[in-house]
């Protein structure tokens, strides 16, 4: 009895005193939360300019990226790191034709990811040098930069394949402007090996078509055409018309990343060349590769380079379907949904001549789609 009057005494007195610490403590909780959230939002308002920045940059608003960038070098860490943010406002000064601004930010960039052991942000900044002293014609020295982000770049764990072949291609162009074409033609063999090691044989394409225009440069015409052969070659033994996986590293490759309407207007070129060779089956595969991914950038334009594309494929339903697919869905995207319906059903026809159940079943669910747009449309 007297341990039960006990519990109950210490329940009746102290109840009150015990709700009143938690609610002291719930009070601390809350304004200790207070200044956590306050640090998520400003990270989260960070980068959001940090993503800000990346946006101008690739619409080549160098200027108002730098604007963004160096207010975000004035805050604390947000989720970028510290020297990746100096590559990249280096690399704004150096557009920008900015050499000395340019200059200082890479070395302070080198100089943050070395105390921070970022390797990644080394070879940015290694890499960003080489571009400067490039821009310069001080070519011996580009190369040595590029040398060391090389090096870098093959230890890592994770070997970035689309960066590493890029490092050799600035490599070859170097050796190039310095007239060691023995060493320059090495180099771009070695970005070819690395390329079809590491990356995958769709991208070695473009690589090869790279290659052979330098070689054409170097009035090297055996090799240039032994190179576009090449490519050609793997066009013709990997003809993938549908569901193509379009790697998003070509603009590493050919050294303009992040602007893939530039990257669109240098493949588109490569494919040209390709097709004043005589090569036109090739190059309409590589159109339609082209169009996949101009259909992102400029609709227009991807619907002119399908067109380019159905001109030189053959007759077969095979590659007459995948294509007329690929209208319609540019002209989806246009909202050009008559022309669309057209298309969709002249692949639907295709597909079903081949019993390919799949896309047959897919271009029918597209043009019931297209048709009730149309009706929704006509009843507005």
């Amino acid at each position: 009895m007297r341990v039960g009057k006990g519990f109950a005494q210490i329940e009746s007195t102290e109840g009150r005193a015990a709700s009143g610490v938690l609610s002291a403590i719930a009070d601390r909780l809350e304004g200790a939360l207070d200044p956590v959230t306050i640090e998520n939002e400003r990270r989260a308002q960070a980068l959001g300019r940090y993503q800000t920045a990346m946006e101008r940059k690739q619409k080549l608003d160098f200027a108002g990226a730098l604007d963004l960038l160096e207010e975000l070098l004035m805050q604390p860490f947000f989720g970028v790191s510290e020297g990746e943010l100096m590559c990249e406002t280096a690399e704004c000064y150096l557009h920008e034709g900015n050499h000395p601004e340019s200059f200082h930010w890479y070395h302070y960039a080198l100089e943050a990811a070395s105390a921070a052991q970022d390797q990644a942000a080394l070879i940015l900044a290694y890499k960003g040098l080489g571009h400067l002293e490039f821009a310069q014609g001080r070519f011996p020295y580009a190369l040595r930069h590029f040398d060391r982000a090389l090096a870098l770049s093959e230890r890592l764990p994770n070997q970035n394949g689309a960066l590493t072949t890029h490092l050799y291609v600035l490599q070859g162009l170097c050796q190039k402007r310095m007239q060691n074409m023995k060493d320059a033609m090495q180099c771009f063999r070695l970005a070819v090996s690395c390329c079809e090691g590491t990356v995958n044989r769709r991208s070695a394409v473009w690589l090869l078509l790279l290659i052979a225009r330098l070689f054409r440069e170097m009035s090297f015409e055996w090799e240039a055409k032994a190179y576009t052969e090449r490519a050609a070659s793997l066009l013709r033994e990997d003809p993938l018309l549908e569901d193509t996986d379009i790697p998003t590293h070509y603009g590493v490759l050919l050294g303009i990343p992040g602007n893939m309407e530039e990257v669109c207007k240098v493949l588109r070129e490569y494919l040209t060349r390709l097709d004043d060779e005589g090569y036109a089956f090739e190059a309409g595969i590589g159109y339609v590769e082209l169009a996949k991914m101009l259909l992102a950038v400029d609709p227009k334009q991807a619907d002119a380079v399908c067109r380019l594309a159905f001109e030189r494929l053959p007759d077969e339903p095979q590659y007459e379907s995948a294509v007329c697919a690929l209208l319609g869905e540019i002209a989806c995207k246009r909202e050009a949904y008559q022309a669309a319906l057209g298309h969709y059903q002249r692949a639907a026809d295709g597909f079903k001549q081949m019993k390919q159940a799949k896309q047959w079943a897919h271009a029918m669910q597209v043009m019931s789609w297209i048709y009730r747009k149309l009706e929704g449309a006509r009843i507005s």
